[in-house]
């Protein structure tokens, strides 16, 4: 649990950092389907992300691609980790890469998951955002959240 969703109730609140406006409305979408309560900011590059996580109460999960406009997903990660106040915000990873070598950079970065996005021909994003907030250590529940299924392994990929 983050210190700020100790302080506050309400529905849980997820800042998405995706520059593709097509994977941005399927997984608008997707939410609105899974979790129609959950408060979704979204922020196109990644100086919007820092922007937005310098004011206000940190979002209770962070989606986070890698490859941004400006800086990369990967400096984004590290920066927001190197921050005392929002180090323990939970950050997934939410990214078209496969590659090994984007996992170990991200994990190693300090991400707490890493999921690949599914393809652009799947009916629905619904069960990649499912199990993105069904809680990313497959025991927890993230905060503001019921949990409901369980999680797979943090490397699902959906294809």
């Amino acid at each position: 649990m983050t210190a700020a969703t100790a302080r506050r109730t309400g529905p849980a609140r997820v800042l998405l950092v995706e520059d593709s406006k097509l994977d941005l409305r399927l997984t608008l979408d997707a939410f609105s389907e899974v979790l129609p309560d959950t408060r979704v900011d979204s922020a196109p590059t990644g100086e919007d992300a820092l922007a937005h996580l310098g004011k206000g109460t940190p979002p209770d999960l962070i989606l986070l691609d890698l490859k941004l406009p400006g800086i990369s997903g990967h400096e984004v990660l590290r920066r927001v980790k190197g921050q005392p106040r929002l180090r323990r915000v939970p950050i997934l990873i939410f990214s078209s890469s496969a590659e090994a070598q984007d996992r170990a950079i991200s994990y190693d970065g300090g991400a707490n998951g890493y999921l690949v996005k599914p393809g652009i021909g799947m009916a629905s994003w619904a069960p990649s955002v499912r199990w993105a907030t069904s809680g990313w250590s497959g025991t927890l529940p993230l905060p503001g959240w019921g949990r409901k299924g369980r999680a797979a392994s943090l490397d699902q990929r959906r294809t």
